[in-house]
């Protein structure tokens, strides 16, 4: 169920020392209840590493295949940005939604579904455009809290609640309900690499396919063999995550596993890397077939300094630049938009 981890996944060292306890959130509920741990007994026995040589945070402890595998096919088989990506969610109907069944939560003192509700509003908030400097939504910013966290002041969200319907209209870029569908990031790559293909790996949905399409790029959608999200049970409705995608633009599908005749110029791999049991397998390969890659992953150390359960790494500008130095390669780590947000975007050349 659980495996030991005895060294770096990335650089394989053996050098290691503590970083971060875990802390709880949806998929620390979700999991403990998949394999019959206690949520605190698993808190307390999964935790998070550092190590001293690249730099990469990494779990002490972690699921083993045929456990990721009932996780991610049965029980999570749809990543939640994915999953909300131009939902409804995002709107004044959307929210007012989810703050009545906060209150019919609170009213019948259901703790999982009152955080569950506190973490959808969290989210919807912190979408809000320059909510952190707004009257009815700068109460929200805590030195510790996240988008995705349960923490939340209910009197405070009753007195703003009308004020914050107001202010609904677009998500702004990057977060939960907008994804990486940006052309301020496909501009800023484009300055930095030349781009006749692109390429994406991991959730279909939320990135720049369309817009490099548009820009008359030829697009290609890279499948991998996952234990993971983004598997063959990613589906909305009665269809696959990768057929709606291609019903709205057509682009060439590609096996990771297979040799790939031409190199690809540039692929981007967002929130995907650390999922990635064997990181440094997968950067092999994905440095063989494509020319540039654009990784953005989670920038906990800005945040709460911690790396969730779902996640078995953590990536920051250190473990990267080991990655540019192993590959003979350059770090580029300069995109400003990002400087503010809970993602960080890095991209090797």
């Amino acid at each position: 169920m659980l495996s030991k981890i005895k060294k770096c996944p990335l650089c394989k060292s053996r050098k290691y020392e503590f970083f971060s306890k875990l802390k709880k959130n949806l998929y620390s509920e979700i999991l403990s209840k998949i394999v019959k741990i206690e949520e605190e007994k698993l808190l307390n026995k999964i935790e998070n590493k550092i190590c001293k040589n690249c730099g990469l945070v990494f779990k002490n402890y972690w699921f083993n295949d045929e456990t990721l595998e009932k996780i991610y096919k049965i029980h999570i088989p749809i990543h939640p940005r994915g999953r909300d990506f131009k939902s409804k969610l995002f709107s004044k109907s959307g929210f007012k939604r989810e703050y009545q069944d906060l209150l019919k939560a609170k009213k019948n003192n259901n703790i999982e579904l009152f955080q569950k509700h506190s973490r959808t509003i969290k989210s919807i908030i912190f979408s809000i455009p320059k909510y952190k400097k707004l009257k009815s939504t700068k109460w929200i910013t805590k030195k510790l809290s996240r988008s995705f966290d349960p923490i939340l002041n209910l009197e405070l969200l009753k007195r703003n609640f009308s004020d914050i319907l107001k202010l609904i209209d677009k998500p702004e870029e990057f977060k939960r309900f907008s994804g990486y569908e940006s052309y301020s990031l496909w501009t800023n790559l484009l300055s930095k690499v030349k781009v006749k293909t692109y390429g994406e790996i991991g959730c279909p949905r939320w990135g720049l396919l369309e817009i490099a399409k548009k820009d008359k790029k030829k697009i290609v959608f890279i499948e991998k063999n996952e234990k993971n999200f983004w598997g063959a049970k990613c589906i909305f409705g009665n269809k696959s995550c990768i057929l709606l995608k291609e019903e709205k633009v057509s682009f060439k599908k590609i096996k990771f596993e297979e040799n790939c005749s031409e190199k690809i110029d540039l692929v981007g791999i967002f929130q995907y890397l650390d999922h990635v049991r064997n990181p440094l397998q997968f950067l092999n390969k994905i440095i063989k077939i494509s020319k540039n890659q654009a990784f953005i992953v989670d920038k906990f150390k800005d945040f709460d300094n911690t790396v969730y359960i779902q996640h078995f790494t953590g990536w920051s500008k250190k473990s990267f630049s080991w990655v540019a130095k192993k590959f003979k390669k350059k770090l580029i780590n300069n995109f400003d938009k990002f400087k503010k947000t809970e993602n960080q975007l890095f991209l090797i050349v």
